[in-house]
């Protein structure tokens, strides 16, 4: 089979998810990293993952993350983390036999769905980890999964390329769409936020990003929106559904409105192959991520990058007017110093002239002693008025 990654090196980033507080994660090679809302601080480390983490899904309160990783054509990994602890929780068993890509959790948070490389998708018991069903009907990997709003339909696809809705409550499939799709891999999957009236987003190797109106009757579920763009490995809506982001592997990032479809702008700034992207709680940024190992951090609104995770950008500094520069003696070999005198004068070393000179407020320079003869000093670079009104010289030689 093709994998959907090229071989992933220790930096590659797999998976990205927001968490409700604002918290990003970051799934990684044997890791799932938390970082705080502004993108500046690592928090925390989970691991105990065998491979790449490959997935990210939060249940619905918000405190369990699932992780999917695995060895390829050997077997699947799936475990559960505590999100407020970051203790490792369950480790289910290992009944898919090549690695897990996607996961989605039933709206009570009592099933998670996997789909796997084994060309299956299993349903199991969130809290005991027990596998309870197995759906077979892709003929090769199922790379993508997404659960309606509602919680009733089930959607997957991947290498072969076709998109199928399952009960999520029986695990019956309740339709297929076949040579209407894609012409090649399809590698995400992704339900607009809204409960009515369901939309369904499937990206592909093809460089096609379709909405598909999926309603009450699966016969009428039809394509009425493709967009072009080159090979498209993640799709993600914004929680309130105006915006969806599409990430391709070409590095570059887009932006739409929603399930209307138009295009808003492109986000510059990434570099490489992007697998994965995802919005803010609050919908104002949007991140993405893959290959080079960095995560790229955008405003919505305005599309201006804010920066590279770790190393995120402040916003401008309000700088001051340039100063005013005045010239007000000239013509010393080797000035140092300055010292002001506190009257409005400025004495300065010369250093190659073994003196010391006095600049008026007027410019005019003067000896600051009148006999050089007397002056006992060599070379002085150093000059300041003590608290007694003397001046103090630094001599560093004759």
């Amino acid at each position: 089979m093709i994998y959907p990654l090229p071989p992933a090196s220790e930096g590659t980033i797999t998976s990205l998810l927001y968490l409700p507080d604002g918290r990003l994660a970051v799934g990684a090679n044997h890791s799932v990293q938390l970082w705080n809302a502004q993108g500046t601080k690592k928090l925390a480390t989970l691991a105990g993952i065998a491979e790449s983490a490959l997935c990210l899904v939060l249940s619905p309160d918000g405190k369990t993350l699932a992780v999917g990783s695995g060895t390829p054509t050997v077997a699947g990994e799936l475990v559960l983390f505590d999100v407020a602890t970051g203790k490792l929780l369950r480790r289910f068993g290992k009944e898919h036999k090549d690695m897990v890509f996607a996961l989605a959790f039933s709206p009570d948070g009592q099933t998670l769905y996997s789909a796997s490389g084994d060309k299956t998708i299993r349903v199991w018991d969130s809290k005991t980890g027990t596998a309870k069903k197995l759906l077979r009907d892709h003929a090769d990997a199922v790379y993508a999964l997404a659960l309606s709003p509602d919680g009733k339909t089930l959607a997957s696809a991947g290498v072969d390329r076709s998109i199928k809705l399952w009960d999520a409550q029986t695990g019956l499939a309740k339709f297929s769409f076949t040579g209407r799709t894609h012409g090649d891999t399809i590698y995400a999957l992704a339900f607009a936020p809204q409960a009515s009236n369901a939309h369904l987003i499937s990206a592909g190797g093809d460089g096609q990003t379709r909405l598909w109106s999926v309603g009450g009757d699966a016969e009428s579920t039809e394509a009425f929106r493709s967009l072009q763009r080159s090979a498209t490995h993640a799709a993600a809506f914004s929680p309130d559904g105006k915006l969806l982001a599409t990430a391709t592997k070409d590095s570059q990032l887009d932006l739409w409105s929603g399930v209307g479809g138009g295009w808003l702008r492109s986000l510059s700034g990434a570099s490489d192959w992007l697998y994965t992207t995802a919005f803010s709680p609050d919908g104002k940024t949007v991140a993405a991520a893959g290959f080079a190992g960095k995560v790229w951090l955008w405003d919505t609104a305005t599309g201006v990058s804010r920066g590279i995770l770790g190393a995120v950008v402040s916003p401008p500094l309000q700088t001051a007017p340039a100063p005013v520069v005045k010239k007000i003696a000239e013509n010393f070999a080797f000035p140092e110093g300055p010292a002001y005198d506190g009257k409005g004068g400025v004495i300065v070393s010369n250093c190659q002239g073994n003196t010391i000179n006095k600049i008026n407020k007027d410019g005019n320079a003067v000896l600051f002693t009148a006999d050089p003869k007397k002056f006992t000093f060599g070379k002085t670079n150093g000059l300041a008025y003590g608290d007694d009104n003397a001046l103090y010289a630094c001599d560093f030689g004759r």
